[in-house]
């Protein structure tokens, strides 16, 4: 079951896009959703192990998707912290250890993770009014250094910002973002950008 099919939506570009849900016999896991997460996946201290970060978001239909396929109840490896909205627990609740599903050096549900998982480093913002694309140049060390070739990693997420839009004042909300409201971050262009793109 994809993204697509259970958000209704459509467009196709979803469907071939590496942001899609799919079992892992559909799906490579050691695809990263950008180019330059190939060079990185399990060797650095992000994403999933970092203390810098806060650990991601789920939408209801990821918490019941990942709930199915691992067999676990969603109170076993998400917290409901909104009126829609989860957040991913840490291993034992100690906020210094590690995703619960990373496991032996790696995601254990690399092929099932979140959209907030899939869109690291990037992440959309509220600046002054305004939901941007932003992207965290310390956290992680595998981004490109050349700006254009981040911008057009960037517009990747388009097939991701119609599934996210009715959630992103939830997703605003800082109870999510403790750690990350302190990191340093670089904004690259209003969502509006995005969209007017892809005709939403």
């Amino acid at each position: 079951m994809s993204i697509a099919r259970l958000s209704g939506y459509k467009n196709k570009q979803v469907y071939n896009s590496p942001y899609v849900l799919t079992l892992s016999s559909e799906h490579k896991v050691n695809k990263g959703t950008y180019q330059f997460c190939n060079g990185c996946i399990g060797k650095f201290n992000c994403c999933c192990n970092c203390e810098e970060i806060d650990m991601s978001i789920l939408l209801p239909f990821e918490a019941e998707n990942i709930s199915r396929i691992t067999k676990r109840s969603i109170d076993s490896f998400a917290i409901k912290l909104t009126n829609n909205l989860y957040q991913m627990r840490r291993v034992n609740g100690d906020e210094k250890k590690e995703c619960v599903f990373f496991q032996n050096s790696k995601c254990s549900i690399y092929a099932n993770r979140p959209i907030d998982c899939r869109m690291f480093p990037f992440d959309f913002k509220e600046i002054e009014g305004e939901y941007c694309v932003i992207y965290y140049n310390k956290v992680c060390q595998a981004i490109p250094s050349n700006k254009d070739e981040i911008e057009m990693c960037a517009h990747n997420m388009r097939p991701l910002l119609n599934i996210v839009l009715p959630y992103m004042s939830e997703c605003s909300d800082p109870i999510f973002s403790k750690r990350l409201l302190e990191q340093e971050y670089i904004k690259l262009f209003p969502i509006n950008k995005i969209i007017d793109d892809q005709g939403i």
